[in-house]
C-alpha cells in the first residue's frame, strides 16, 4: 500500500483532552448485557456510553497506539485531524478525543443506533426510486460538504452510512474517516493527485486502481451505492477481488434486464454519469444534486 506523505499535519494535541481519568469522570460505559457493544472493527469494539451528567448516549471507540506501525499512527492522526472540526447534519459528529495513559486514544462520537444503510438494503433487496432519491440526497449533501473542504473520504460504501435511530424517517449520516485525506490545489484532482490504493474493491473508482486520482473518486463510489439501491446488486462483480477490479476497469455498465426494466430513464442517466470512467466527465456532488432525478 502506497501512502502520500506530508499531506496533513501531525495530530494537534492541543485539541485533545489529556487529563488522566477525565473520560471515566464524564462517561460510564454501558455493559454488553445492556446492548453496550455497537460494533466490532479491526481496531476494537465501538461501545455505547452515557454522559454521567446529562444522560446523553455516545459511541466510544478506544484505540491502542502500542502496536501500531508509524504509518498506521499517521493514518489515525490524519483521521482525527480531518474528522474533529467537521460539522454537518449528514456526518456523524466526533465530539471529543481523549489521550489516556498507556498510549490509548478514545474517540467520543455521536451515537447512531439505527443501523447501517447496508442492513436496511439487505432487508428490502432494493429501494423504490423515490426512496432511493431521498437517500442519495443525504449522501450527496455529506459528500458535497466534504469536497467543499477538499476532503476526499475514499471509503464511501453502504456500511459507512448509518441511521440516527430505527425509525423510517431517521436521518442518514456518514461515518468512518480512516481513509480520509486532503486534496491540495484547485480542481477535482488538485495539484498533487493521490496515489494510495485504498477503499473497498466493489466501490473503488478505476482511477484509484490506476494509482492517480482526486476528489472525483468519491463520486464513483456514490454511483455504485445508487446502482445498488436501485437494483440490489453491485454494478461490477467477480469471484475474487482481482476479477472485481478487472470488471471495474473494463466491464460494460449493465442497465438492462428484469431489475432495470422498471427503472426510469432519468435514474439510469444519473447512474451513467456517476459511473463514468473518465473522472473529468463524471458528475460532481453539486452537479448530481442538480440532476432532475434527485428532485423526484
Amino acid at each position: 500500500m502506497i501512502r502520500n506523505s506530508g499531506s496533513l499535519p501531525r495530530l494537534d494535541r492541543g485539541r485533545m483532552i489529556n487529563t488522566p481519568g477525565a473520560f471515566d469522570k464524564k462517561y460510564e460505559l454501558v455493559s454488553p448485557e445492556e446492548g453496550g457493544i455497537l460494533g466490532e472493527g479491526m481496531n476494537g469494539a465501538v461501545r455505547l456510553a452515557k454522559d454521567r451528567f446529562t444522560g446523553e448516549q455516545v459511541a466510544v471507540k478506544t484505540l491502542s497506539l502500542v502496536n501500531l506501525s508509524p504509518m498506521k499512527r499517521d493514518m489515525l492522526y490524519d483521521e482525527i485531524n480531518i474528522y474533529l472540526p467537521l460539522s454537518h447534519p449528514n456526518i456523524v459528529r466526533l465530539n471529543e478525543v481523549y489521550e489516556e495513559p498507556g498510549d490509548r486514544i478514545i474517540l467520543v462520537m455521536e451515537a447512531c443506533l439505527g443501523g447501517e444503510l447496508y442492513e436496511r438494503l439487505a432487508k428490502l433487496n432494493r429501494y423504490s426510486e423515490r426512496d432511493a432519491a431521498k437517500i442519495l440526497r443525504h449522501i450527496l449533501y455529506a459528500v458535497s460538504y466534504l469536497h467543499s473542504l477538499n476532503i476526499c473520504h475514499r471509503d464511501l460504501k453502504l456500511e459507512n452510512f448509518v441511521y440516527t435511530d430505527d425509525t423510517e424517517d431517521s436521518r442518514l449520516k456518514l461515518c468512518d474517516f480512516g481513509f480520509g485525506t486532503i486534496v491540495h490545489g484547485e480542481g477535482p484532482d488538485g495539484d498533487s493527485p493521490l496515489t494510495a490504493a485504498l477503499g473497498s474493491v466493489h466501490y473503488v473508482a478505476p482511477e484509484v486502481l490506476e494509482g492517480r486520482y482526486g476528489l472525483q473518486c468519491d463520486m464513483w463510489s456514490v454511483g455504485v451505492i445508487l446502482y445498488m439501491l436501485l437494483s440490489g446488486t453491485p454494478p461490477f462483480d467477480g469471484s475474487d477481488d482481482r476479477e472485481v477490479a478487472e470488471a471495474v476497469r473494463h466491464a460494460p455498465l449493465k442497465l438492462s434486464g428484469s431489475r432495470w426494466d422498471c427503472i426510469s430513464s432519468s435514474a439510469k442517466d444519473l447512474v451513467r454519469n456517476l459511473l463514468c470512467r473518465d473522472p473529468t466527465k463524471r458528475l460532481t456532488a453539486t452537479q448530481a444534486l442538480q440532476h432532475e432525478w434527485c428532485g423526484s
